[in-house]
């Protein structure tokens, strides 16, 4: 990415071919942290370089944001930790990653936004929903080993098909909410197995 380049548009990068990506110093607008591609101050983590081929990855210190689609599509990555700095997903950020198995959310992680995670097939455990305050559409759709979900005591809205045909129920086919929930969309459970 050279010095002039001002705009990437979501998804225009997400080629799993590409392992590295190599931004011009003097480039006013993105910086590469460890061959991934961020914006400028660090603070969002725009693409993931999915050629690379990692099986875990740790999102740095500093990050508040994980663009969308920035992780759309890794065949490889099977767990993601992230610092608490991060308070937003972004959408599609993780759609269909279909090794993901653990993922290990900010303590301070407010919006998870629509598709974020959804179809990783094999997406086993969210750790730390405690202050999540938005759960988008289809968030977590097509999630069929994930279970045991906790809401904490912040969340006010639960998107249309967020845990669609999955297997979220905790051993006891129930689920708690707190008092401060208000929407839950359309089929946000449904074919809960």
């Amino acid at each position: 990415i050279n010095k002039y380049t001002k705009v990437i548009c979501d998804g225009c990068l997400s080629y799993d071919t590409i392992s590295e990506f190599i931004v011009d110093e003097s480039n006013k607008y993105f910086k590469s942290i460890d061959l991934h591609i961020y914006n400028k101050n660090g603070t969002e983590l725009i693409q993931y370089a999915l050629g690379r081929h990692e099986s875990t990855f740790t999102i740095p210190e500093g990050v508040i944001k994980i663009g969308n689609n920035a992780f759309s599509g890794s065949t490889y990555l099977t767990s993601v930790s992230m610092p608490n700095s991060v308070k937003y997903i972004g959408k599609n950020a993780f759609y269909k990653c279909s090794e993901l198995k653990t993922v290990n959310l900010s303590d301070n992680l407010e919006i998870i936004d629509s598709n974020a995670f959804y179809g990783c097939t094999f997406l086993e455990s969210i750790m730390n929903l405690e202050n999540i305050i938005y759960i988008g559409t289809s968030a977590f759709s097509e999630n069929y080993y994930l279970k045991n979900i906790y809401f904490g005591k912040n969340l006010v809205a639960i998107g249309a098909y967020a845990f669609f045909n999955q297997n979220i129920m905790n051993p006891y086919r129930s689920l708690d909410f707190p008092d401060s929930l208000q929407v839950i969309g359309r089929y946000a459970f449904y074919k809960n197995k």
